[in-house]
């Protein structure tokens, strides 16, 4: 029954939070926005996070919207997680690709107000009667590899990694 008032900010790689942005959303509407889009203006390429608040409670969904090697467009969705849920549980990433020209990109997004310090640990797919292994993958660009990859995040901040498996497993 009421407009709510959301502003929003965007948060760097570094951590340094910039960009404030204040939209307010009529009662019973939605606000549907590309990043680089008036009243956001981001940058299509900026590369980070965005953090809100509001004074009335919001359901959100994000998607990332890019264009692949071939040129096809790929939609895909985003995580949203609420910051103040005090929730700290390690994150399992179901999959990730493994050759045939192919490889994954891992975005680590600290939604905390603190620095976050953590590890990605890469397996081979497991069956029903064993675990999988530890296995070694490249990292971004190539110049190192390995099955344990540890971070640092400033707050509200995020990395970008690609990885690629190179090597039998360990």
């Amino acid at each position: 029954n009421a407009d709510a008032a959301v502003t929003i900010y965007f948060t760097d790689e570094t951590g340094v939070s910039q960009y404030f942005r204040n939209v307010t959303i009529p009662a019973y509407n939605q606000f549907l926005k590309f990043v680089d889009a008036d009243p956001l203006l981001f940058g299509a390429e900026s590369v980070g996070t965005l953090t809100f608040t509001s004074n009335l409670p919001l359901s959100v969904a994000a998607f990332r919207y890019t264009t692949n090697a071939a040129g096809n467009t790929v939609i895909s969705n985003i995580p949203v997680r609420n910051v103040d849920d005090g929730t700290n549980l390690p994150v399992v990433i179901p999959h990730f690709v493994d050759g045939g020209g192919w490889k994954s990109q891992v975005v680590l997004v600290n939604n905390t107000e603190s620095p976050m310090n953590g590890e990605v640990r890469f397996f081979t797919q497991g069956s029903s009667g064993a675990a999988g292994v530890p296995v070694v993958v490249q990292l971004n660009t190539g110049a190192t590899s390995a099955s344990v990859v540890r971070y640092t995040i400033p707050a509200r901040s995020s990395q970008r990694r690609s990885e690629e498996h190179t090597s039998e497993l360990q």
